[in-house]
């Protein structure tokens, strides 16, 4: 639905909260920020006042309202409001864990320590459930020794820790105790040690982990040879532990696909400057090739191109994806978006 249908629609229904929320986050993808937070604004406002009508059926995603609306004011400077934002979307209980990490990081940027942004987290809800995602936040911040005390003073089921095994992994990892790190994951994989983790929205294998934690204690020395793609895809895991350094030294002179596959992961886990510059070094982008790790290097380099307002650059990167690849639907989202004329594409500062 674009812009105009939405404004010509408001204008019958004006008191719609999903349309405003909907043409707020039209604003949103466009870098627009005042204009969006306006409209997410009047969404929440005309929520609260039919909160109490059940018979009302113009409804929208609130909590996600709120997350966006205090990402909009952390970026505006509006603390207070911010915090509030992210406040009321904890209590609506979806979006937590992303609230919780948007909420810490304004908190760091403010020149809060770690300790105090883990002690404001956790004073929400004393629950076990939040606990976990207070820590997987602190531990998505990089505030891994505050992490560690959160997971080290919680006794949960087999199961339980095994869906969190792998930030309390990395935890250890980066706190340089390895050898409990090696322990633990040991203990959770004594029935298999091909057990898959999940961590963030990647599945790796217990046996990756604890070849990256051997690694570390043994500074690479007197470790199992790996095959090629065993130590791709163990490089992975160790990028996605927190050990870039590791993982490059587990490839050596990589092929061309392995440098992608490095260079993607090094980006998907915020490691992008080290991305950045790896695609720098490359004599061209595979922009005609249709596999997968190709389109999603392009992809990237465009995102890279967008944030630093090469936006030109960026419209023909996504061009020449979806010319390679017409089903590749965010290319051709963001190539419809940057066709655009040159002051639709420049967001608002």
């Amino acid at each position: 639905m674009d812009k105009d249908h939405l404004v010509l629609m408001l204008k019958s229904q004006p008191n719609s909260p999903s349309l405003h929320y909907k043409l707020g986050l039209w604003y949103r993808s466009r870098g627009q920020i005042k204009e969006a937070a306006l409209y997410l604004e009047k969404a929440l406002h005309y929520t609260r006042d039919q909160a109490h009508d059940a018979s009302y059926r113009d409804i929208f995603d609130e909590p996600h309202g709120w997350l966006e609306y205090g990402k909009m004011m952390r970026l505006e400077g509006h603390i207070q409001q911010a915090e509030e934002s992210f406040l009321q979307c904890l209590k609506l209980g979806k979006y937590v864990l992303e609230s919780m990490v948007e909420w810490g990081a304004m908190m760091h940027d403010s020149g809060m320590c770690d300790a105090d942004i883990s002690y404001t987290l956790q004073s929400v809800s004393d629950n076990i459930t939040h606990k976990l995602l207070t820590a997987h936040s602190l531990w998505v911040l990089g505030a891994y020794n505050e992490a560690l005390l959160i997971y080290k003073s919680l006794t949960l089921s087999r199961d339980v820790w095994v869906e969190h095994l792998m930030p309390y992994v990395s935890c250890l990892i980066q706190t340089g105790e390895c050898n409990e790190a090696l322990s633990l994951l040991k203990q959770y994989s004594t029935e298999s040690q091909h057990l898959l983790l999940k961590m963030g929205q990647q599945r790796i294998m217990a046996s990756e982990a604890l070849y990256v934690c051997s690694w570390c204690i043994n500074r690479g020395q007197d470790v199992p040879l790996l095959s090629c793609f065993e130590a791709l895809e163990t490089a992975k895991t160790s990028i996605a532990l927190g050990k870039v350094e590791e993982a490059i030294a587990m490839m050596n002179l990589p092929t061309n696909h392995e440098k992608n596959e490095l260079i993607y992961t090094l980006y998907q886990h915020g490691y992008r400057d080290m991305a950045s510059s790896m695609l720098e070094e490359m004599q061209e982008l595979p922009l005609y090739d249709r596999n997968q790790i190709s389109l999603d290097l392009c992809f990237i380099a465009a995102e890279i191109h967008y944030d630093f307002g090469d936006y030109q650059t960026a419209a023909s990167i996504f061009e020449s994806i979806f010319t390679t690849e017409p089903t590749h639907t965010p290319s051709r989202l963001c190539c419809s978006f940057l066709s655009l004329t040159a002051n639709d594409c420049i967001p608002y500062s």
